[in-house]
């Protein structure tokens, strides 16, 4: 968390966070930290968000435009399982 004081735009902090989160069993925080490093561009957060809007997991309604918006980024970004996720 300090890294992030320093510089909020830190794309490893935040992924690092959310993994630290998703460890330590606090969803509300792990999701906000994955959200943060999906949007800042990294393909496996937003996965991640993708997988939980599309089965509604982690504290996220089901949303299957939020799942897809998620999916393609992960993909545009070079992610693998995202392709396949989008092509079920």
């Amino acid at each position: 968390e300090a890294a992030l004081q320093l510089d909020p735009q830190m794309l490893p902090a935040w992924s690092l966070l959310a993994t630290s989160y998703r460890y330590m069993k606090q969803p509300d925080k792990a999701l906000a930290a994955t959200r943060r490093a999906a949007e800042l561009g990294d393909a496996n957060e937003a996965y991640a968000l993708g997988l939980a809007y599309r089965n509604g997991s982690d504290g996220l309604p089901r949303d299957a435009a939020a799942s897809r918006h998620w999916l393609r980024r992960a993909a545009a970004a070079g992610h693998e399982a995202a392709r396949q996720e989008l092509l079920r």
